[in-house]
């Protein structure tokens, strides 16, 4: 993982395969209304605080929470097409 600051004054993190604990869209908890933790992959940053992510092989979006410190992974309405 590589840590740089942009002409803007953004930061941008530069991340290739990182395995992390993430609240997964689809393994919700509708009887309580609760988001569940699963294991996903953050392939890259493709914006600002927008990441593409890999879960059980489905490439989606996915945002980091700085209060929480946790990755959310949208495998529902995030997912990525795939360029051929």
């Amino acid at each position: 993982m590589r840590l740089e600051v942009k002409p803007s004054g953004r930061f941008f993190m530069e991340v290739k395969g990182m395995q992390v604990t993430a609240y997964i869209h689809s393994l919700k908890d509708k009887e309580n209304d609760r988001p569940v933790l699963g294991e996903a992959t953050i392939i890259k940053e493709i914006g600002d605080n927008r990441y593409l992510a890999e879960y059980n092989g489905v490439k989606c979006t996915a945002i980091y929470n700085f209060f929480t410190g946790r990755y959310y992974v949208d495998d529902v309405y995030g997912v990525m097409e795939v360029e051929a």
